[in-house]
């Protein structure tokens, strides 16, 4: 990752998680790019799926739709933050998954951090 996108993605992980954690010793090595937003898409679907007892295909639609109007999904670039266990803010006892997308618009200068 080159050190302006690492800059964006380290800020972004501060602003969402200040003031419970600081990530400023993150390193590129915690970043890993994704190379197919359908990939990522079916990933973040099953997720939301385990926890849900209701259908959500019109909920993941409306969902990707309105991601997709903010910041062009086709244009990101796609990164996913693996941390280690002690820099990750979804590692306490019990929980069973989690995952940190960004969705990064160069031309927009935009980044949509979806976390659950």
């Amino acid at each position: 990752i080159v050190r302006k996108t690492l800059f964006y993605l380290v800020s972004t992980l501060n602003a969402a998680f200040y003031p419970d954690y600081d990530f400023s010793n993150a390193s590129s090595r915690e970043f890993s790019k994704e190379h197919s937003l359908q990939h990522v898409m079916r990933s973040v679907e099953r997720q939301l799926h385990v926890v849900s007892q209701s259908e959500l295909t019109p909920v993941c639609d409306r969902l990707w739709t309105a991601i997709d109007e903010a910041i062009c999904l086709h244009e990101c670039e796609i990164y996913t933050y693996n941390p280690d266990e002690n820099s990750d803010p979804y590692s306490d006892d019990g929980v069973l998954w989690s995952f940190n997308y960004f969705f990064y618009n160069v031309r927009l200068k935009r980044i949509v951090f979806f976390t659950c």
